[in-house]
């Protein structure tokens, strides 16, 4: 018998090993869905459309996105593995997460979890006894609870006073880079995402471009202050979670999606990706067109090709 306490994806990941000798001890869970509705012809701009239709009060949202989001999404969802909330979008935002299933064998083990909605209180020669009282025997017991980085922060760079408090996050200007700590850059603080490895790699590149002098930053005075209006309005709008500080891009409504983010970073690269950059028909996030056009983002050839660039460009070049 396993007991996985926790209901981070490595949690789930682990859970698949074997199903139906798999207890999940959590106390809120979140969605797990299949994998079909992501091929579905562009599916991320359902997606997107989505979670830019998020506002804090339900009652503030579009009749589709409500349709969408408390209908359409749970229905799909594995049984067990649901918050208490009918709400995809407020299980996400309040610092829960969407699982996706990348076989339909993880979806039909997925059924065969036991949940327990608690979390343990001591270990027993047997197992665990959990807060709601239940005794479990388990062989094995597996902390799955993931972790929240940004506390780690304040220990790594003792001595800098980052912001005011750290329990929802690090807020960052364009979720890379830190006014206080120059020529330090965070990758994939950025959520939630289609596509997570896209997003870091246009962050990696980016952060290169900069220290290759390439990408121009605003002076550290205008960063703080774009930081420190976002962290306002954030915190005035957004609900409290562990995770706020990266997932406030969908405050920006109409524009809050994958593609106009990494567009944003590419053309802070001084147009030497101008002609390659994907279109809004022809985007990474898009299952049927991400393989032309996720090539067409990586053309770092094209720095190593023009001689007109500085040593700098070569050197930061040769990274890629």
């Amino acid at each position: 018998n396993i007991a996985i306490v926790g209901g981070s994806k490595s949690a789930y990941d682990i859970g698949q090993m074997q199903p139906h000798k798999t207890t999940l001890i959590m106390r809120t869970p979140h969605y797990w869905m299949p994998r079909w509705p992501l091929l579905l012809p562009f599916f991320d701009r359902i997606a997107y459309g989505l979670f830019s239709g998020y506002k804090v009060d339900k009652s503030d949202r579009s009749l589709l996105t409500r349709v969408l989001d408390e209908v359409f999404m749970p229905l799909v969802a594995v049984g067990i593995n649901r918050p208490d909330s009918n709400s995809l979008l407020d299980d996400i935002m309040n610092g829960g997460g969407l699982h996706v299933c990348t076989t339909s064998k993880q979806y039909r083990n997925a059924k065969l979890w036991t949940l327990e909605k608690s979390q343990p209180k001591e270990y027993t020669a047997n197992g665990l006894i959990l807060e709601n009282g239940k005794e479990l025997e388990a062989d094995v017991v597996v902390w799955g609870t993931g972790f929240q980085p940004t506390r780690a922060f304040q220990q790594i760079f003792d001595g800098i006073e980052l912001q005011d408090t750290l329990d929802d996050g690090l807020y960052l200007y364009k979720y890379i880079s830190q006014p206080k700590l120059p020529n330090v850059y965070f990758l994939g603080f950025k959520d939630p995402s289609l596509n997570m490895p896209l997003n870091a790699s246009i962050q990696s590149l980016w952060a290169m471009f900069c220290g290759a002098g390439i990408a121009q930053l605003p002076t550290l005075n205008d960063m703080e202050e774009v930081i420190s209006r976002r962290q306002h309005n954030t915190r005035r709008m957004f609900p409290f979670s562990h995770r706020r500080a990266y997932y406030d891009f969908f405050l920006a409504g109409e524009s809050s999606c994958d593609y106009s983010y990494t567009e944003d970073l590419l053309r802070d690269c001084k147009g030497i990706f101008d002609k390659r950059v994907a279109s809004a028909w022809c985007h990474p996030t898009n299952i049927w067109s991400s393989g032309p056009a996720f090539g067409a983002i990586f053309g770092a050839e094209i720095i190593a090709d023009d001689d007109s660039r500085n040593a700098a460009a070569s050197d930061s070049t040769s990274l890629v």
